[in-house]
Order: structure tokens, then sequence, then C-alpha cells
């Protein structure tokens, strides 16, 4: 919300190019879940309906261009968060496998990095479940949200978008 407030959408230096190109040819101003009632109070609408906006929810439905034009804000305009940056998925995984990560299953979190082959890769479950995507324009997302099938919450599950994609629970972690 403070990003929204402080005129973050309408900023081109919080954006890379391809965000700002983005931003404008589809004049977003706030995350895709976020709506404004008559009164001029922000909401959030979800599978379940409208839904208030609490401080300690995730933020839902914004994409790798918004996080990162988010992520760039904060360490402009915060001393506390001056290094905040999204994290690399390698990161995430060594965090999660010695704590518990709180706030883990509210939003699909972006990472950092691309969709990429770990080392000894194979294809599972069929050849091309994941190869094609391996080019350089998906990002990589963790975690999971309240409508993730079961099956898929898992640590280890790596989820993949291109930046631009927003429709689907997507949030953002930050590391320090």
């Amino acid at each position: 919300l403070a990003f929204i407030e402080d005129g973050g959408y309408q900023q081109p230096c919080f954006w890379s190019e391809d965000g700002w190109q983005w931003r404008c040819e589809n004049n977003t101003e706030q995350p895709e879940q976020w709506l404004k009632n008559t009164e001029g109070d922000w909401f959030g609408v979800n599978t379940n309906g409208a839904h208030e906006l609490t401080a300690d929810s995730a933020v839902s439905g914004i994409n790798h261009y918004e996080a990162n034009a988010f992520t760039n804000w904060l360490r402009k305009t915060s001393n506390d968060f001056s290094h905040a940056r999204l994290p690399h998925e390698y990161e995430r995984e060594v965090t999660q496998q010695h704590q518990e990560i709180g706030g883990s299953g509210q939003v699909w979190e972006w990472c950092t990095n691309t969709f990429h082959p770990y080392e000894g890769f194979s294809p599972f479950p069929y050849e091309n479940y994941s190869k094609p995507w391996f080019d350089g324009k998906h990002y990589t997302l963790r975690g999971s949200t309240p409508y993730t099938q079961t099956a898929v919450q898992r640590h280890s599950f790596r989820n993949f978008y291109t930046p631009d994609k927003r429709h689907i629970f997507s949030g953002l972690r930050l590391a320090l």
C-alpha cells in the first residue's frame, strides 16, 4: 500500500525497461487482486470473494516486474531495507531446510532467477514437462497458495512463469 500511495506505479525509476513497458501497456496501478470501494478503501478479491486486507497478509496478484519495482522502491526509501532483494531459489531452499519460513503457503513467491535445470536433471513425469521452459524467459516461483493441489505443496516444487504473469496468486518474499 505504501508503494502505491508513494506513486510507485507512476515512477519509471523503480521499474526495469521491460517492466515499465508492461505497466504502461496494461495501465496497471495496483496488484491484480486489489480493488477500491466507493469510499476509496482497498480490499482484496480471491476465489472466496472480497476480503479485508490486513498488514500481516501476503500481497497477491503481482508479477515479477512488480515484485522488482517494489523491491527497488523499498531499497531507495527505507534505510532498514537498503539491501532488500528477491531471493535466489537456492537461498530459499537452504533457509527452508534449516527453519520453517513464516507465512509460507499464502502465495507463490517470485525468485530472482530464471527457471533452469538442476545438475543431473531428467524430465519427469514426461519428456516435455519442464524442459521447454528452460529458455531464460521464465522465472522461478517457490512456495504455494491455499489453492495449490496438495501433491504440489512441498518445499521442492518449482513453479515457473514469464515475468508478466500475475493471475497465479503470486507475491514476494524479501531477502535481506
